[in-house]
């Protein structure tokens, strides 16, 4: 049952409980710090950044306060995060962490912090290193030790420790259904990063056949089995096979299965007598079951947003993708800080069926966009092109966009027509689009030389 929000001030000096409180959120995410948000009615107590409210056990530090008069009248809206955020105002000048523990890391990273906090419980084990960062807060460093060492991090405000634990959560095999608690669901699978076999290239068309075991230009995924041969190219501008094979293996993980993720709203039966164990939290492993939609898979809960005044309501996001994926994420990115990103468009392909070539890409909108293909084709290319909004506060557009399509041509080495790119030119639509992108999407056939 909710109990109320204490205030406390910047001193921790409880100041009493808000009043008045009309709406309440708090979003918890593996490895980010916790968001609250609150709308009240202004009372004659003054609230001010730098103060802080406890709920749940936990305490959050007021970072906005906004004042708002509309249709619903005068209220106020306050947004908070974990008070751990507090050590964003304590900045090492120079920190370099060479093969230590993640508890050695942690140590290094909070020593002689002005806020008092210090490491507590520590399981991930392991050594990893962490390049000199220069003038980067406490916060920002504690951020960036779980994608290096693993593991997630826990904040107990009270006691002021940073726990860093395999896991969080527990498999109580609760299961989520229409019959019991689940209310709303909504499912998003997605291909477009997925393949069982995969090519990777490097500088002038360097391959792994030499460095893999098979001789072969490619390496498949456990997974094939599964789903089948499903081909991806990947291309780098990497010069060793060595270094290749080490980030083709990690790109083949992060590949080898159709990511899926699910948003459910679901009714928190923990709080009645007798329903004890199907608390649902940050973490825990849930079997989700939806006939209708021939859904049934157990995974891991990764975000949860909880509703104080409404304690029976969450919502949460299920993702299938392991944690560890994150950190694989990660390491891959680093693995490749030397490698610039391809400017071309098309910069990946992928057999669609054994005579069709898709190769696909994003470019940011504009007036002009002009690109190359991977290979060349015989068969002109179909091109298709759509508005994605990648930013979710974007105004929608008030009036359609057109395409001007045409192919680029060259001649092969018997003087044959190929198809080597296209050029895209917008020719009427808004002048400007901010905060969308458009998408475009090419299927060729009959590709020269193959």
């Amino acid at each position: 049952m909710f109990d109320g929000f204490k205030l406390y001030s910047p001193n921790r000096e409880l100041l009493g409980y808000l009043k008045d409180v009309l709406s309440a959120s708090v979003e918890h995410e593996i490895n980010k710090l916790s968001q609250m948000e609150i709308e009240l009615v202004p009372d004659k107590t003054a609230i001010t950044p730098g103060m802080f409210l406890e709920w749940d056990g936990q305490d959050y530090l007021i970072q906005t306060v906004t004042d708002i008069k509309d249709a619903k009248g005068n209220y106020a809206r306050i947004t908070a995060e974990i008070a751990s955020t507090e050590l964003l105002g304590d900045i090492l000048p120079s920190l370099e962490l060479n093969v230590r523990t993640a508890a050695e890391a942690l140590t290094e990273i909070l020593g002689g912090n002005r806020f008092g906090w210090t490491v507590g419980t520590v399981e991930v084990e392991g050594t990893a290193s962490m390049g000199k960062q220069e003038y980067k807060s406490r916060l920002e460093l504690l951020l960036e030790v779980p994608k290096l060492w693993g593991g997630v991090l826990a904040w107990d405000t009270k006691s002021k420790k940073v726990d860093l634990l395999n896991s969080l959560g527990t498999d109580n095999g609760v299961r989520l259904s229409y019959r019991k608690n689940l209310k709303e669901l909504e499912r998003t699978v997605d291909r477009r990063e997925f393949g069982t076999r995969l090519y990777a290239l490097g500088k002038d068309n360097l391959t792994t056949a030499g460095v893999n075991g098979t001789g072969l230009d490619y390496i498949d995924a456990d997974t094939a089995a599964a789903y089948g041969i499903h081909d991806y190219v990947w291309k780098t501008d990497i010069t060793s096979g060595d270094r290749l094979y080490a980030a083709a293996l990690a790109k083949i993980e992060l590949i080898k299965q159709p990511r899926c993720s699910y948003i459910v709203k679901v009714a928190d039966l923990s709080i009645l007598v007798g329903y004890e164990d199907y608390a649902l939290s940050l973490g825990d492993t849930v079997w989700i079951k939806d006939e209708d939609l021939g859904i049934e898979a157990k995974s891991t809960v990764v975000k949860v947003t909880e509703y104080p005044l409404w304690p029976e309501e969450k919502e949460m996001v299920i993702d299938t993708v392991p944690l560890s994926y994150r950190q694989m994420e990660y390491n891959l990115a680093k693995l490749l800080q030397t490698v610039e990103e391809s400017k071309d468009v098309w910069d990946r392909a992928r057999l669609i069926e054994e005579d069709t070539l898709a190769e696909y890409g994003m470019k940011d909108y504009g007036q002009n966009v002009e690109f190359t293909f991977s290979n060349s084709y015989y068969q002109q290319p179909v091109i298709f092109a759509s508005l994605q909004k990648v930013n979710a506060e974007a105004n929608e557009p008030l009036s359609a966009f057109m395409l001007q399509t045409e192919a680029i041509t060259g001649l092969d080495e018997y003087n044959n027509l190929i198809y080597t790119g296209a050029r895209v030119k917008v020719i009427g639509g808004p002048a400007s689009l901010p905060g969308y992108k458009i998408n475009l999407l090419a299927f060729c056939t009959d590709p020269a030389g193959a």
